[in-house]
């Protein structure tokens, strides 16, 4: 894509800055910019964790001790293993 589809100063005076998720938004693999998508940035994020919480949870890690990795409740660890055993 063209620069004129990112967000308004992303890129300026030959100066890419990317964001968390690619350090170029020139190179950038996602289809749309996550910057110009309504909480892109933190679906992704949420994504990404989501992953990683199934990831500990077919490894045999319990979910108090996903919880406590994440920072976050054992309901919410449930909640997201329900909702990834139903769009799987």
């Amino acid at each position: 894509m063209g620069k004129e589809f990112y967000p308004q100063g992303k890129i300026s005076n030959g100066t890419d800055t990317g964001c968390e998720f690619c350090p170029r938004c020139l190179e950038c693999t996602f289809k749309d910019c996550l910057e110009s998508i309504p909480r892109g940035m933190q679906q992704m994020r949420l994504k990404l964790r989501a992953s990683a919480m199934k990831k500990m949870r077919h490894s045999g890690i319990g979910v108090k001790e996903v919880a406590q990795a994440f920072g976050v409740s054992t309901r919410t660890v449930q909640r997201e293993m329900k909702r990834i055993r139903r769009i799987s």
